[in-house]
Formats: C-alpha cells, sequence, structure tokens
C-alpha cells in the first residue's frame, strides 16, 4: 500500500515538473505565432536571434503574429499584449515588441522601459520599419521578422558602442622616453615655434614698412607710366559662371512620443 501510494506521488511530481517546465518555455517565448505562418525551424532561428539580444543588451525583443478581425487599433492592440503576457526584461520590464496583424495588414513597433525609449526613439524606430516593410510585401514572412530583430541588434550595438566607458590605456616608458619628461619636451617645442612666428611676424612688418612705393592696384592701367599709353575704351568680360549647390540635411530627430500607457510606437501597413 506504502508503494502505490509512493508510485502515486511520484507521477504526480514528474507531471508537475513537465507542466512546469512547459509553461515556462511557452512564457519565456519571444517568437508567437498564432497563425502558423513561419515553419518549426524558422520560429527556432529567429528565438535564437531573439535571445541573444536579450542576453547581449539586457532589452528583450519579441516577434509576435496574429490573425485578428476584432483589433480596432493596432497601437492599443500591442500594449494589452505585451502587458497581459508580463512581456519585458527586468523590473522596468524593459523591450521591444514588433506585432503583425495579417487581418488587415497591420504592423505595430512598440517600446516599453526609459532605456528603450531613449535608444528606439521615433525616427529610430521608422529605420527599423524601412528595413523590413519590403519584405512583409512581397510575402516573406520570415526574412521580415529576422530583418526586425537584426536591425534592432544593429541599433542596440551602435547604442553601446557610442556609450561604453572610454578606458586608458597606459603603458610603462621605455628608452628615450624613460630620461626626457615627454611633457616638458613637448611644451619646449611649442613655445621655440611660437617665438619663431613671432620673430618671422616682426620681420616681416619691418620689410613691409620699407615698400612705401609699392601699392597694388585694381585696375590694370594704373601700372603704366602716365602719358606713355592711352587707352580708349575698357570693358569687363567675364569667360565663367559657376553655380554652387549645397546639400540641407533634413535635421535628426531624437524624440520619443510616449503614449498614456507609458509605450511609444511606430505603426502603419505591410
Amino acid at each position: 500500500m506504502k508503494n502505490k501510494n509512493f508510485m502515486k506521488c511520484t507521477v504526480l511530481v514528474i507531471l508537475f515538473l513537465v507542466l512546469s517546465t512547459s509553461l515556462y518555455a511557452a512564457s519565456s517565448s519571444l517568437v508567437i505565432d498564432e497563425c502558423d505562418t513561419i515553419d518549426t525551424d524558422q520560429k527556432a532561428s529567429l528565438q535564437v536571434l531573439a535571445n541573444q539580444i536579450e542576453e547581449e543588451f539586457e532589452v528583450a525583443a519579441y516577434v509576435v503574429l496574429v490573425n485578428d478581425p476584432d483589433m480596432t487599433n493596432v497601437e492599443d492592440y500591442a500594449e494589452a499584449y505585451y502587458t497581459h503576457n508580463g512581456f519585458g526584461y527586468g523590473e522596468e520590464k524593459t523591450g521591444i515588441m514588433l506585432l503583425l496583424n495579417f487581418y488587415e495588414r497591420d504592423y505595430d513597433i512598440c517600446c516599453y522601459g526609459s532605456l528603450a525609449h531613449k535608444i528606439f526613439t521615433d525616427n529610430t524606430k521608422s529605420k527599423i520599419a524601412k528595413d523590413f516593410i519590403p519584405f512583409f510585401r512581397n510575402n516573406e514572412w520570415y526574412d521580415g521578422c529576422a530583418q526586425f530583430l537584426i536591425s534592432t541588434r544593429t541599433i542596440l550595438s551602435n547604442y553601446t558602442k557610442r556609450n561604453a566607458p572610454k578606458i586608458e590605456n597606459r603603458t610603462s616608458q621605455t628608452g628615450f622616453a624613460s630620461y626626457v619628461d615627454i611633457e616638458i619636451l613637448v611644451n619646449a617645442l611649442l613655445i621655440g615655434f611660437g617665438l619663431s612666428l613671432i620673430i618671422a611676424l616682426i620681420s616681416c612688418l619691418v620689410m613691409k614698412s620699407k615698400m612705401k612705393s609699392v601699392k597694388q592696384a585694381k585696375r590694370a592701367d594704373k601700372y603704366i607710366v602716365s602719358n606713355t599709353i592711352k587707352i580708349t575704351l575698357r570693358n569687363d568680360m567675364f569667360t565663367h559662371n559657376t553655380t554652387v549647390v549645397h546639400d540641407i540635411p533634413e535635421p535628426q530627430s531624437n524624440k520619443t512620443t510616449i503614449s498614456a500607457g507609458g509605450f511609444s510606437h511606430s505603426s502603419g501597413k505591410f
């Protein structure tokens, strides 16, 4: 009897562990395809890309594919989906999500968390959309989702490099530098160079002061000795006409528009 009870308890524990593991795997999935648009291998590949982003940058990146005829506003739907599923990394729930609704061919890139808002500005999210929209318009669903993750990773990588702390690489001085103070030597050279410029300037001014009879003229006839040649006709002739065009760059906006729910969006049709 005891053995039977022990076996029952063991089976229940195993079932509990299996169910817990399955639920955890489902909840931790970064790629959700509710309409079976991409196959299993493609989904696994996208999951690997998303996991790499989360592990390297501590920002969760999600791809969600749905086919919902009742969706009235894609941005509201995305916010509710993100919140209901407990998406996001860390205490701030930092993340970026691409949601596609195939019923109306709507897409939305939504971000949450102060770090995500700082990195993925309105302009940045629009650039990400320009990268993946051509794939979706050709019904290349896997390639479009992969491009979203690749563009997201590139932006995060560039942001990290720009904001990485600078580390000074100081090495021990050897050879000539060990006997001479480099800073003193540089200062001495600068002072010597400055004094040389001052002396040269004074010399030029002295020589110029002695050339009082020499004067630059704006007209050619001023260089002719008076009463030797008589000029009866004077014309200005232009041989070239040059037009210079300068491109005016478009101003780059670092603004991030945040909704009342704490999300930022970039949405449209694909």
